[in-house]
Formats: structure tokens, sequence, C-alpha cells
């Protein structure tokens, strides 16, 4: 929450030709610019040890907790897949395809009448396995420095940090990074190119093959066929389909300035905690609902581009089987049987199982610099004057508006006595101060008078009176950076009663 205090200066009440007036209201505006800071969270930067050597004071080269692992946003951090990354797959949707020809044959009778009869494996597999393997994408390792005190106000010379269009000030390209997933490790710039894996000792061996055959002639019967399997291996799997993990692409970039530099607008950051708990301007976009770095890696790029690559991979397979085992030869008399031949295949086709690409890693919580929801007021505004009795309604002139600057998600604009109106031992009851709407927002403003960016703005058609808060207006969303400015119309009703004084109070504005 940003505040701005408005310090409300009355100034005397003076008896003139026996009449009571109440002259020159002020009202001087203090600002509180200091955030209210947590503990607890960390900025996590990146680091290559060939631009700036050792890693800065302040700052921890955080190996013994990234280390081994890629980075991937998500809504809460330190979670992960802290294994090694291995898998492997079951036999999914292969299959033994029907033989056609040089299969088996048929015995008919007593004689050597034979003619060939297909017949296929059907089934699971007798086995299949294969060897697990660590599919890890192309990558280039990294140092991962997270600051000591949580969140720096100057980044130090080197660091690397993200974004997601125009580097920041003080910031130029990293571009060394380019093409590669980010991968944490004590030492930085060894790089990996992989995109594809195969497995070792894949074995696979059919079910027994037996069918049954009607319609022979020359007094055979029907009759199984020989029982016999097959076998393929071991031998090592086709290369899968691209294992590249779902990951946004973005720019990074260092920092160039001997002394450091200040956070940019824009900038992105990685964090072991919430970083808006400390209001200290960040936009989480690792948080769900479609952001761009939501349980996904990263990998430098040359530009900005999200929903990369593939969350599973496969591996296809068509091979021809090997020659059968448990075959026996043609024999004499009756019945009749149906053989397989020893020399016969089949085609083994299909896809192995579909499984993640998941490279071992460890969740942080990626954030946006966001401009700081703020407001700033006028010095001093001048209340019109008047005499016991009466009421006057003052509107802040056009020098004296109140400015709020969107941090990018809306705001609501509230005012409230901090202070009631006192000279002496007496004061002006809060209920008859108050803010006066006509509920027009760029459109023939009369009392709440709106100017500079105020699309989605909106307040009430009301005169309220300021015993408790009020809401002055609401945006229900906005641009960050983005400044509306607002002339208020406060409305004083001085009693009857009210003793001659020189009269002071505050009123405060919040924007939340």
């Amino acid at each position: 929450m940003t505040q701005a205090k408005l310090t409300r200066n009355i100034a005397k009440i003076l008896l003139i030709q026996m009449l009571l007036w109440m002259m020159g209201v002020g009202i001087v505006f203090l600002t509180d610019t200091q955030p209210v800071r947590a503990t607890g969270e960390k900025m996590v930067l990146l680091w290559d040890t060939a631009l700036g050597g050792a890693v800065p004071t302040g700052w921890t080269n955080a190996s013994a907790t990234y280390g081994g692992y890629f980075l991937r946003g998500d809504s809460a951090a330190n979670a992960g897949g802290t294994g090694g990354g291995s898998h492997t797959h079951t036999a999914g949707t292969v299959a033994v395809t029907e033989s056609t020809s040089g299969t088996n044959y048929q015995r008919k009778g007593a004689v050597n009448n034979m003619s060939p009869a297909t017949h296929n494996h059907t089934g699971s597999f007798g086995t299949f396995s294969m060897d697990a393997t660590t599919a890890l994408p192309t990558y280039r390792n990294l140092i991962a420095i997270t600051y000591d005190s949580g969140i720096p106000t100057t980044l130090p010379q080197y660091a690397i940090a993200l974004f997601d269009g125009s580097l920041g000030a003080g910031f130029s390209s990293y571009s060394s990074q380019n093409g590669y997933m980010i991968r944490i490790d004590s030492t930085s710039g060894t790089s990996v190119i992989a995109t594809t894996h195969t497995h070792t000792n894949l074995t696979i061996v059919t079910s027994g093959g037996s069918k049954t055959y009607s319609g022979l002639t020359s007094g055979g019967t029907a009759a199984p066929t020989q029982a016999h399997t097959h076998s393929y291996g071991p031998a090592t799997s086709p290369a899968s389909t691209d294992h590249t993990p779902l990951h946004t692409e973005v720019i990074l970039g260092s920092v160039t300035n001997s002394g450091g530099t200040a956070i940019p607008v824009g900038m992105i950051a990685m964090f072991n905690g919430d970083p808006n708990i400390d209001s200290s301007g960040w936009s989480i976009i690792s948080d769900g609902g479609g952001e761009a770095f939501y349980q996904v890696y990263m990998e430098g790029a040359a530009s900005y581009a999200t929903g990369q690559g593939n969350a599973t991979h496969y591996h296809a397979l068509s091979v021809a089987s090997g020659t059968p085992s448990g075959t026996t030869s043609l024999g004499t008399g009756v019945p009749s049987y149906s053989i397989a031949t020893s020399n016969h295949t089949h085609t083994i086709s299909g896809n192995f199982s579909t499984e993640n690409n998941t490279p071992p890693y460890i969740n942080v919580v990626v954030a946006k610099k966001q401009t700081v929801l703020g407001i700033t007021a006028p010095t001093s505004v001048t209340l019109t004057s008047g005499s016991p009795g009466t009421t006057q309604d003052t509107t802040f002139g056009t020098g004296e508006k109140v400015i709020v600057t969107d941090g990018g998600s809306g705001w609501s604009l509230t005012v409230s006595i901090e202070n009631m109106l006192r000279s002496g031992g007496t004061n002006i009851p809060n209920a008859n101060v108050k803010l006066r709407k006509d509920g027009n927002v760029g459109v023939s403003d009369t009392y709440t008078i709106w100017s500079g960016t105020y699309t989605n703005v909106t307040e009430t058609n009301a005169t309220e009176s300021l015993d408790v808060t009020r809401t002055v207006g609401v945006r229900s969303s906005g641009t960050n950076g983005d400044s509306t400015e607002v002339r208020p119309s406060i409305q004083m009703t001085i009693p009857e009663t009210q003793l001659v004084g020189t009269y002071a109070g505050s009123i405060l504005f919040t924007v939340v």
C-alpha cells in the first residue's frame, strides 16, 4: 500500500464587521515513499565467471541449492524433480504385424501337400525391456547467485538478468546463452548439445504364435500352428522425437556499469520466495493462469518467445523380427498339421510409450519489475472561505492534482480524515467535511475532475462525509506506469456556533 499524507491547515477566522468568517483553509501534502520490507525471499540472478570472475560481495554462489538442475518457473519455489531425470518406456502401441508370405505351411493328409498359411502373434509381448537413460536437452551452465539480504536496490556489474523486450538501462546483451537452456552448476560455461536420444539393450520377444485353420482338404483336420516366438535385440532404440522440454525463450542481459545499476522497470528476475510480499513492485509471471513462465524452463535467445518445446516424447519402431524359435519340421501321417517354417519373420512396429520431457529441475518464482504503485499530491490547497452556518465547496485547482501512478494492475483511491480539524479545544466534526463526486470520469466533470490516463476509471455519484474512509475512484485494470490525475472537491459545512480560531487537521489519500 502506498500512502500520501495531506496535512490541512486552517487559516485564521477573522471577525470582520461583526461577521464571523472562516478564511484561507489550506491543505499540505506529505508523501511517504518507504515500502514496508519483508524478510525471507531472496533474488536469484545468473553469473558467468568469464565476464566478471568471482561472485561479488553481498551475493552467494548458490550451487549448493541449484547446482545440477535446470531452473523452472512456478508459483512456489524450491520444490522440483531432484532425481537424475532417468526414464524408460513401455511397449506403448508397438505390435507384431501379421505375415503375408513365407510364414508357415499346412500339411494335408499323408502327403506333403503344403500351402502358405499366415498368422500373427497377439497379446502382450513375452519380453519388452530397455535400459533407462537421461534425456537432457541442449544446455549451457551458468552460476546462480542469490542476494544475501533479500532484494537489492543496486545490481552488481556483470550480474545477468532476464528480459522479454528491450534491455533496461545499464545492461548489454549476453548472447553466449542463446540457443541453450539455462542449467545451474558451480562453474559456468560448459555446454551440451542434445535434442534426441536412444535407449540401449532394447529387447523384444514376441508372445507364442498359434492359430487354427479350417477348410483343410484330403482328409486334413483343423490344427494349431506350431507354437513359436520371435526375438529382436538386444539393440539400440531409434532416436526419439525432439525431447526439448516446454520452455520460454528469454533475452539475457548483463550489467555493464562498473558501479552497478538500479533495477530497471521491465527486468525479470527469479526469487526463492514471493517478491510481492515486500510491496516492492514485482509482478509474478510464473503463477499459473497462462503466465509465460509457469512450469516451463528457460532458454537464452535473441528474441522473446513463449510456448516452445514439447511436454512429452516417444520413439517409433519399425523393424523385422528375428527368425522363429520353437518350430518343427514336416512330419508324416495323419492328422494334418499347420506348422511354422524356420525362416519366416514379422514386422514389429508402432510407438513406444509417451514419456515426459523432464530434466532434473528446481522451481523458482519468476517476477517482472513493475512501476511501483504510487501517489503524489500538491504541497498545499486553499479551501474556500465561509462564515458559520454556510456550506462551501472547493475543487482543487489545475496545479493541485492528486496523481496516481499505476503499477500495472489497476488501483483503488480512497480518502479519510486522519486528524480532526481543531483549534485549541474545539473542532469541526468529521461528518461536516465531505467528498463530492459527480459520477462522471472524463465527461463533463464538475467535482472530481479526472485527467491524464483515466481508461477503466469509475466513481460513484455521491457526496459522502469523511467520518469514514471513502472511495474517490477505482481503476479496474491499467498499464504499468500510466498516470491518472484527479482534482477532488471537498465540501465543508461550518457549524453556526463555531468559535473563532485557527483550525488545523489532516486527511489521508491512500491508493492500493
